[in-house]
C-alpha cells in the first residue's frame, strides 16, 4: 500500500517538473501516426499524459487537474486549451478520472474509443504515455512510448485494475490511456479501457477502469452537461463509424437511384397530362 501511495504522490509530483517528460518504463517509441490521440498536457505546473476521446473531449487523471482548471498541450501537437472537471467521486472514493472540454473541435486523425467491455484477467493491454524511463527519471525527450502489459488483478470494490509486467507507468504517464491490445495501431481501432493512475514505478501499474459504473456514469453525465460527443458513449468512431458510414453511403446510393427513377416517372406522368 505504501508503494502504491508513493506512486500516486510521485505521479502528482511530475506536476512540479521533477521529471517533466519522457518515457514509459520499457516502452517503445510510438511511430509517427500510430497514436495521434495521445497528448502531453500541462495544467499549471502539472505535466501529464491524456487522450482525445471525442471532437471536444480530453480524458486524463483527476490528480493531474482541478475542476475548472484550464489545460494546454505541451508540445506542437493538436493546438487546444480545455476546461476540466474531476470525477465527482474523486475526493469521495479516489475515482482518479477527469474529463475536459476543448475550446475547439479537434481532428487528430484518430480518436481513442471507450471500450464496450472491461478488462479480464490475462488480457494484454497497451500502456502509453509521455512519462519518465524509471524511478530515477531520465529522458526528457518528449517522445510518446507504448508497451504491452498483462492484466493480473481485478480488485473487488475499487476503481482500478492492475498490471504487473516489464512495461509500467512512470512519472508523467499519469492520465495516459491503456488500450485493448491491437495488432496494427495504424489500422486498428484504439479501444481505451483504462487510464494510468498509480504504480510502484517499477512493474506494477494501476489503471482507472473505464467500464465501471462510476466511470460510465461520469462519461455520460459529462457528455450531456457539456454537450459533447464521446467515442464509444454517444458517438460511433473507428471501425463502427466506418461500417456506419459505409452503410449510409450504400443507402444514399440506393436513394439517389430511386430519386432518379422517380423524376423520370414524374416527367412521363406530366407528359401524359399534357
Amino acid at each position: 500500500m505504501k508503494k502504491l501511495l508513493l506512486g500516486i504522490i510521485l505521479a502528482s509530483l511530475s506536476a512540479t517538473n521533477l521529471y517533466s517528460s519522457s518515457t514509459l518504463i520499457n516502452g517503445r517509441p510510438a511511430l509517427s501516426g500510430e497514436f495521434p490521440e495521445v497528448v502531453y498536457i500541462s495544467a499549471g505546473m502539472s505535466r501529464c499524459s491524456a487522450s482525445i476521446i471525442g471532437p471536444q473531449t480530453i480524458l486524463t487523471a483527476a490528480h493531474c487537474v482541478k475542476t475548472g482548471q484550464t489545460i494546454h498541450q505541451v508540445m506542437n501537437q493538436i493546438v487546444f486549451t480545455a476546461k476540466c472537471q474531476q470525477s465527482p467521486e474523486y475526493k469521495l472514493s479516489g475515482h482518479d478520472m477527469a474529463l475536459c472540454k476543448t475550446d475547439r473541435v479537434m481532428k487528430p486523425g484518430k480518436f481513442a474509443v471507450v471500450a464496450s467491455h472491461g478488462p479480464k484477467l490475462g488480457d494484454k493491454v497497451e500502456l502509453s504515455g509521455y512519462g519518465c524511463l524509471g524511478s530515477n527519471g531520465g529522458g526528457n525527450d518528449g517522445i510518446l512510448r507504448v508497451g504491452e502489459a498483462t492484466v493480473n488483478i481485478l480488485p473487488v470494490n475499487t476503481h482500478w485494475f492492475e498490471t504487473n509486467d516489464l512495461t509500467a507507468a512512470c512519472f508523467g504517464d499519469s492520465g495516459g490511456p491503456s488500450y485493448l491490445a491491437m495488432k496494427d495501431p495504424m489500422k486498428d481501432t484504439h479501444y481505451v479501457i483504462g487510464l494510468n493512475s498509480q504504480g510502484d514505478i517499477k512493474k506494477r501499474s494501476l489503471m482507472t477502469n473505464l467500464w465501471l459504473g462510476t466511470s460510465q456514469k461520469f462519461l455520460k453525465d459529462f457528455s450531456v452537461s457539456q454537450g459533447v460527443k464521446i467515442c464509444g458513449v454517444n458517438l460511433s468512431c473507428g471501425k463502427a463509424a466506418h461500417a456506419a458510414d459505409k452503410k449510409c453511403r450504400k443507402e444514399k446510393k440506393r436513394m439517389d437511384y430511386y430519386k432518379e427513377k422517380l423524376d423520370k416517372w414524374s416527367k412521363a406522368y406530366d407528359s401524359c397530362l399534357l
